[in-house]
């Protein structure tokens, strides 16, 4: 692998780019299949040097890709059933601390003073 590379190779590698990159307003995405390493193999420099230029030309990667997607994705549907669980907690709580019935604590079904008395 180069380490350096001439002004004409970081053009060609630029002008590649423009090919295989999707930009947009909150960073640029490669089209499926490509990456810093393909571009990087293809011209026979390292990831970093392709990283720079498209960092430098175009900007920052959008996202990390699908599997960020698809991650986040997961973390929501999570956080909703959390949250409704929670909904179900807050309301069991609510009906058990408004309830006429006898505490739990009071309620002994093996014995004790509760079941002496009945």
């Amino acid at each position: 692998m180069r380490t350096s590379i001439n002004q004409q190779s970081r053009f060609q590698i630029q002008k590649h780019l423009e090919t295989v990159l999707a930009v947009k307003e909150d960073g640029v995405k490669y089209h499926e299949g490509w990456s810093d390493a393909r571009v990087a193999a293809h011209f026979g420099v390292t990831p970093k040097t392709v990283a720079n230029t498209r960092t430098r030309t175009f900007g920052k990667l959008r996202g990390r890709g699908p599997r960020l997607e698809g991650r986040l994705e997961k973390i929501e549907a999570r956080l909703q059933v959390l949250e409704t669980q929670n909904v179900h907690l807050h309301r069991y709580r609510y009906l058990h601390a408004t309830s006429a019935l006898s505490p739990v604590e009071d309620c002994n079904e093996g014995g004790g003073d509760n079941a002496a008395q009945s």
